[in-house]
């Protein structure tokens, strides 16, 4: 498959969607925000200023009713990140402060000092006290990438103390996987190793760690990395991919799971992190995916909530949505030649 047309492709499909009525994807929020980053990983990938212009379009038209006062609102902001360092414009990097300012100063946080992972401005009132491995992707990339950009010593230290308070609230030491969530006043891991929530963690602290460098990759966080991504390598299926709950065979193989898996797999071996095993696993990833006429990924779970039991898990339907786009962009960017 060439990865490149196949981004063409679905990129067509994302731009057609564009001209519908209640599109999912022109909402500041989680959904958009993920199909954003992606489309962002492919124009890093490429410097296609076809991807550019959608990242320019999107936030010009999104920018003007933000939704906020969730953590699920902050990773917009990778793009207008990516705006204020290719323009120098005021008007990117007022919407990175906004945002880094609530994260750091106005986001609810839990008794053990994470940010709660709330939807909405008031919040539902028992999510004020739950960690989410979503918040971890959704939150810790923006924050860490415009703090070391900004050269923002206390946010760095903030977002960074984040991640490791959500990775510590969320590990399953005896499983070397993470939980969905963790509810900070009873002290008790919530969900199951979901596969897309370990998929958020790992992509995020493999690029945490390109971002910051041998110091971060020396550490804690790579030494987490590892464990996760061996653990998730036992745990593939004979197609190569993972399944919704990762360490329960009997849960059905699930697609943007593998990718962020993939993605995580092909970053980290170029880095020097992984061995040669998880290069040869990203490309086996790519060659087992479906695809739809359209370019989009088929079995794709859609939005998930932490359940408590392991069935409504089991439940959740495939869709094409705008997060799952994105997810597909970011796993195909690894396969273009830069």
């Amino acid at each position: 498959m060439n990865a490149e047309a196949a981004m063409k492709k679905l990129l067509n499909t994302v731009l057609r969607e564009d001209n519908q009525e209640g599109r999912e994807q022109d909402c500041w929020e989680w959904n958009a925000g993920v199909l954003v980053y992606g489309i962002l990983n492919a124009y890093e990938r490429t410097h296609d200023d076809l991807y550019l212009d959608y990242i320019t379009n999107w936030v010009e038209r999104n920018s003007k009713e933000r939704f906020y006062g969730s953590v699920n609102a902050v990773i917009p902001c990778c793009a207008a990140l990516k705006l204020y360092q290719l323009t120098g414009e005021g008007k990117y990097k007022e919407l990175c402060d906004i945002y880094a300012d609530w994260a750091v100063n106005r986001s609810i946080k839990t008794a053990n000092g994470g940010i709660a992972h709330v939807w909405s401005v008031g919040g539902l009132e028992d999510y004020k006290n739950q960690l989410w491995a979503d918040s971890v992707f959704m939150a810790g990339i923006f924050l860490v990438a415009y703090a070391k950009y900004s050269k923002d010593d206390a946010m760095l230290h903030f977002a960074l103390k984040q991640i490791k308070i959500h990775t510590d609230s969320l590990f399953d030491e005896e499983n070397s996987l993470f939980y969905h969530g963790y509810h900070c006043n009873e002290k008790t891991h919530m969900g199951q190793h979901w596969g897309r929530g370990n998929g958020w963690v790992a992509a995020t602290l493999i690029t945490v760690m390109e971002l910051l460098g041998r110091d971060v990759m020396d550490g804690e966080f790579q030494a987490l990395f590892i464990r996760v991504m061996e653990k998730a390598y036992v745990c593939r299926s004979e197609n190569q991919l993972l399944r919704t709950i990762i360490d329960f065979e009997e849960s059905y193989e699930e697609a943007t799971a593998s990718m962020l898996f993939g993605y995580a797999a092909d970053l980290g071996a170029k880095a020097g992190v992984l061995d040669g095993r998880f290069s040869k696993w990203s490309e086996d990833i790519l060659k087992h995916l479906d695809f739809m006429d359209n370019g989009a990924v088929k079995y794709t779970s859609g939005g998930t909530d932490c359940f408590l039991e392991r069935e409504p898990y089991l439940q959740i339907k495939f869709r094409q949505s705008s997060f799952a786009d994105g997810i597909t962009f970011m796993f195909l960017s690894r396969f273009v030649s830069t």
